[in-house]
């Protein structure tokens, strides 16, 4: 598994609203935390979504996870963990990033 592979898998596991959390990496169908590995887990925020995705806690995770927060902006809040939780910005923005990411990830394998 790579990184991109995790950064597909996070992002599919969060693509629907209903299945994204803010606050909290992980939450059950009550809303309550829970852990990303946990099996009443429904809901992830970006990074519990790549936590997921990973499976297992591996080398894997800390690079997507720079990947995706480590994307060169000027304003920190654009960076996803701090998407996630900033109401303003919301699913669909967090989404983007992932988006950017995996397309930038893509064009360079392709090389």
């Amino acid at each position: 598994m790579t990184p991109l592979d995790v950064l597909k898998g996070a992002r599919q596991l969060i693509a629907s609203p209903t299945r994204w959390t803010t606050g909290a990496y992980a939450r059950n169908k009550e809303g309550y935390e829970v852990g990303v590995y946990d099996v009443v887990a429904c809901k992830w925020c970006a990074v519990g979504a790549i936590y997921k995705a990973a499976s297992v806690f591996d080398q894997l995770v800390p690079p997507a996870c720079r990947l995706l927060i480590g994307i060169d902006c000027d304003d920190p809040r654009q960076e996803v963990i701090n998407m996630n939780d900033d109401v303003c910005w919301g699913h669909a923005a967090v989404l983007r990033q992932f988006d950017m990411v995996i397309d930038k990830l893509e064009v360079t394998r392709d090389r």
